[in-house]
C-alpha cells in the first residue's frame, strides 16, 4: 500500500520536467518551479493571471471585484473569439464581438456553450499538441460523460484557485487530504485530476485503487495518516460514498479511525448521480455526517463544481448559499428562453463565464437549476456571488438547452471538429464512480 499518492506535476518545459522526474518529483521542487511560474505568468501580465493570484480576493471591495471581473471576461471572449475558429463562427452567427463587450450588462451577449456540447464534440482555442490534460466529468453509466481538454496554463490557473479557496472556505489547519476518487494515474474524471495543489505540507490520498472501493481499505489509510500525524485533515466524496460508510458502521458497529478533531472539514459534492433511490435531503444528511464524524454542523460543507470549466463553489460555515469565486460570473437563464437572464433570486437554468480556461471558451449553460444572489458581503465577511442549486432541470425545461445544441452544431459541425474529438477522447480515461 502506498501512503499518500505522489502527484506528478506537469511543467511547460521540457527540461525542466525531466528534472524533476530524475531527481525523484520531491514537493519541495514542485512548490520552487510552481513559485517560478506564478512569478512568469505575473510577467506574462494579463487581466485574468493578475486576478487569479490575488491571495485574497474576497475582501477586496466589490466595485473592484467587478471591475476585475469585467477585464477578466473581456480578456478571455477575446483570446477566444481570436484563435477558436468554431468559436469564432458561433459568435458570427449571432452578431457578436469582442468590442460589443463594454459592461456586466453585455455579458448575455456572449454565446453560451451546452454542457451536453463536450459530450461528442471538441473546440480549441490553443494548438492540439499544447493539451496536457483531458479530464471528464463524473457521469455514470447511463450518460455520456463531458471531455475537457486542458492546456497547462487552464491546469496551472485551477491549481492557484484551489490552494485559496480551500484556506478561505474550508481548511486553515488540514494537512491531510482525503479523496473519495481513484489518483490521476488511474481516472481522468474532475475529483482525481482537478484536486492535484503543488502546496508544501498537504499530503494527498485517494481512497480507490485499482477500480475498487474498500471501506477496511479506507479506514486502514485513516489510521496511517493519524500514525504520520497528519492531523487535522479535509475530506471530500460524493454523497453515496459517505452513506457507504455509515451503513458499513451500522452494520458491522466498526467505527472510522478518524473523528472529532482529527477532520477539520468535511466536503459533500457531486450529488447522487444515478443512486437517486438512495439520496437523503441535504439538511438531514449533512446532520448524520455531524454524527458519524463527531464533528459540528458548521464543519460539514457542500460543494457544486461547474464540470466544464475550473470552477467550484463551496459553503461557507454559515451554510447560506455557496461562493463563487470573485473572477467568475454567475448568470440564470430564462427556462423559455435561454438568452434571457433571470434577476437575482428567480430560480432557472445556471450558466457560468470562467475567464480562468484558456484551451477552449467555458461559457457554458449547464442542465443545473437554481438562483443567485448577486455580490454582496456574506456573514463570512466574503464579497462574492452565492448560488442555491435547487436540482436538476427537467426534461421540459431542457428542450431550449437542446434547441441552443441544435443550432450550434448547425453552425460548426465538420468532419475536422469530429476527428479532434476522437483524438482528445483517447486522452481520457474515464471512470464511473457509482459501479464500485
Amino acid at each position: 500500500m502506498v501512503f499518500p499518492y505522489e502527484i506528478e506535476q506537469k511543467s511547460s518545459h521540457k527540461v525542466v520536467k525531466e528534472f524533476i522526474q530524475s531527481v525523484g518529483n520531491p514537493v519541495w521542487l514542485n512548490a520552487l518551479v510552481f513559485g517560478i511560474e506564478k512569478a512568469m505568468a505575473n510577467a506574462r501580465w494579463n487581466p485574468i493571471d493578475d486576478f487569479v493570484y490575488v491571495d485574497d480576493p474576497w475582501h477586496l471591495p466589490i466595485e473592484e471585484i467587478e471591475r476585475r471581473q469585467l477585464e477578466c471576461i473581456r480578456f478571455s471572449f477575446r483570446h477566444h473569439y481570436s484563435h477558436c475558429l468554431e468559436y469564432y463562427h458561433i459568435c458570427k452567427s449571432v452578431g457578436v464581438t469582442p468590442d460589443d463587450i463594454k459592461e456586466k450588462k453585455d455579458f448575455t451577449k456572449i454565446p453560451l456553450l451546452t454542457s451536453g456540447f463536450f459530450k461528442n464534440n471538441a473546440i480549441l482555442s490553443v494548438p492540439e499538441d499544447s493539451i496536457a490534460a483531458v479530464l471528464t466529468t463524473s457521469g455514470t453509466t447511463s450518460q455520456n460523460p463531458s471531455r475537457i481538454p486542458k492546456d497547462f496554463l487552464s491546469i496551472k490557473r485551477q491549481q492557484a484557485l484551489i490552494p485559496r479557496i480551500i484556506s478561505m472556505y474550508l481548511a486553515k489547519k488540514a494537512h491531510y487530504l482525503a479523496y473519495f476518487a481513484p489518483p490521476p494515474n488511474e481516472a481522468t474524471i474532475w475529483i482525481s485530476l482537478g484536486v492535484q495543489i503543488p502546496m508544501v505540507g498537504y499530503a494527498a490520498d485517494f481512497y480507490m485503487r485499482d477500480g475498487k472501493f474498500s471501506i477496511p481499505d479506507v479506514f486502514s489509510r485513516m489510521e496511517h495518516a493519524k500514525s504520520r500525524g497528519w492531523m487535522p485533515g479535509m475530506t471530500l466524496s460524493f454523497h453515496f460514498f459517505y452513506k457507504k460508510l455509515m451503513d458499513y458502521t451500522k452494520e458491522t458497529g466498526i467505527e472510522p479511525p478518524m473523528k472529532g478533531a482529527d477532520w477539520e472539514v468535511v466536503i459533500t459534492g457531486g450529488g447522487w448521480k444515478n443512486l437517486k433511490n438512495e439520496m437523503i435531503p441535504k439538511s438531514r444528511f449533512h446532520t448524520m455526517l455531524s454524527d458519524y464524524f463527531e464533528i459540528p454542523l458548521t464543519r460539514v460543507r457542500d460543494a457544486y463544481g461547474f464540470g466544464e470549466t475550473n470552477i467550484i463553489a463551496f459553503e461557507c460555515a454559515y451554510h447560506n448559499g455557496m461562493h463563487v469565486d470573485p473572477h467568475t460570473l454567475v448568470s440564470i437563464r430564462d427556462p423559455n428562453n435561454v438568452d434571457e437572464e433571470l434577476p437575482p433570486g428567480e430560480d432557472g437554468i445556471i450558466a457560468v463565464y470562467d475567464p480562468t480556461m484558456n484551451s477552449f471558451p467555458a461559457y457554458i449553460l449547464t442542465d443545473d437549476v437554481g438562483h443567485i444572489d448577486d455580490i454582496h458581503e456574506c456573514e463570512c465577511t466574503a464579497n462574492t456571488q452565492k448560488i442555491y442549486l435547487t436540482g436538476r432541470a427537467p426534461k421540459s425545461e431542457m428542450r431550449s438547452c437542446g434547441l441552443k445544441l441544435t443550432q450550434t452544431m448547425d453552425v460548426i459541425s465538420s468532419p475536422e471538429m469530429q476527428n479532434r474529438f476522437s483524438r482528445i477522447n483517447e486522452k481520457a480515461r474515464y471512470f464511473d464512480l457509482t459501479r464500485v
